[in-house]
């Protein structure tokens, strides 16, 4: 007996429907660095409830950031990039080496070097000294060039231009070199030859050129801006050759030798007057107002009513007389001219010094 296949009824739209609905819908899954975070979290808050102490949760946090790292994805490794040098941050001006600003050789030797970065190939120096062209110069590896000058009395004027391999003008430099043969002028006012004095200092006084510096027996001395100078020296008894030797800026010198007389028995003599100067201010600037204090005595004792005279460089400020306790005092302003300045009192046959330091 056979059997009979009976067909099912199709199924509707709205059963399959009601049958989706009933189905629970399944979450993705969340990533695993967000279970170990909580898992972290969750376990520091344990050990904080439980007292484990704080090395625990310490620990506890460690371990989490290790796993963390291991989760999360790294990121691909990224080059520094440094930013460029812009240009114009080196100079390519020829260097002019050890070039002097004054000097009393016509003849100069000009060495100079290209710098390093500057160097390629078929560029030259070309040189011209008082707008006179000179000529072009090749430079070796280095960048170094050099030629030789003639100068003229005065002012000259170098330059020297780095040129490319067409003539362009890459870069350029100037500079000026004083030729001064001539010695500069020397007057010493005070001594006078043969004088003879009395120690233990004497003055020395005079004047020379303008920007010359000045040495008395081989001590600088200051040099106001019109050339005047004045000092005292310390001496010894008897003959004394006095050396005032003036120099340029180009090095020339003016050597002026006074022979003068120092007469014994100056120091320490019975009845001789021992002069002693005191400033309020032993460094000031030019301008400021400064006190000088002059105290005499004479074995010991005040001298009073004599009268002293205070100089301050070459120029005499004033007078004043000594007071019952062998004091006086007498102001100033300090000079323009800054050094060290010598400030001198005279009283009879005996002097006294002290130095200012003027300075901006």
């Amino acid at each position: 007996m056979g059997t009979i296949a009976r067909k099912r009824a199709p199924v509707s739209r709205g059963v399959f429907r009601s049958a989706g609905r009933s189905v629970p819908r399944r979450r993705p899954a969340a990533p695993p660095w967000v279970k170990i975070l909580v898992a972290g979290a969750m376990t520091c808050a344990v050990l904080i409830v439980v007292g484990r102490g704080s090395s625990a949760v310490v620990a506890g946090f460690s371990s989490l950031g290790t796993d963390l790292q291991r989760a999360l994805p790294r990121p691909a490794p990224t080059a520094l990039v440094l930013p460029a040098v812009g240009a114009g941050a080196a100079s390519a001006d020829p260097i002019f080496d050890d070039l002097p600003s004054f000097t009393s050789q016509s003849q100069l030797t000009l060495v100079g070097r290209v710098p390093t970065f500057a160097i390629e190939g078929g560029r030259v120096i070309e040189l011209s000294l008082n707008n006179d062209r000179l000529g072009r110069f090749a430079f070796d590896k280095d960048g170094r060039f050099g030629a030789a000058l003639a100068l003229r009395d005065g002012a000259n004027t170098i330059v020297a231009r780095l040129l490319g391999p067409q003539g362009d003008l890459v870069s350029q430099r100037s500079a000026t070199v004083v030729l001064d043969r001539a010695a500069p002028s020397l007057s010493v006012t005070r001594p006078r030859a043969n004088d003879s004095l009395d120690g233990p200092e004497i003055a020395v006084e005079g004047r020379t050129a303008a920007r010359a510096t000045v040495r008395v027996n081989g001590r600088q001395v200051a040099v106001d801006t019109n050339g005047l100078f004045a000092d005292r020296i310390p001496v010894d008894a008897g003959a004394v050759t006095i050396t005032v030797v003036a120099r340029n800026e180009a090095g020339v010198e003016t050597t002026s030798r006074i022979p003068v007389t120092v007469r014994e028995g100056f120091a320490g003599a019975p009845g001789s007057v021992a002069v002693k100067v005191g400033l309020d201010a032993s460094r000031v600037k030019p301008g400021t107002p400064v006190n000088a204090t002059i105290v005499l005595s004479s074995a010991g004792r005040p001298v009073s009513g004599v009268s002293v005279s205070l100089s301050v460089g070459v120029i005499v400020i004033g007078t004043a007389t000594t007071d019952t306790s062998g004091r006086a005092s007498i102001g100033f302003a300090a000079p323009d001219t800054e050094g060290d300045i010598a400030v001198v009192v005279l009283a009879g046959g005996s002097s006294g010094r002290a130095s200012l330091i003027v300075a901006k």
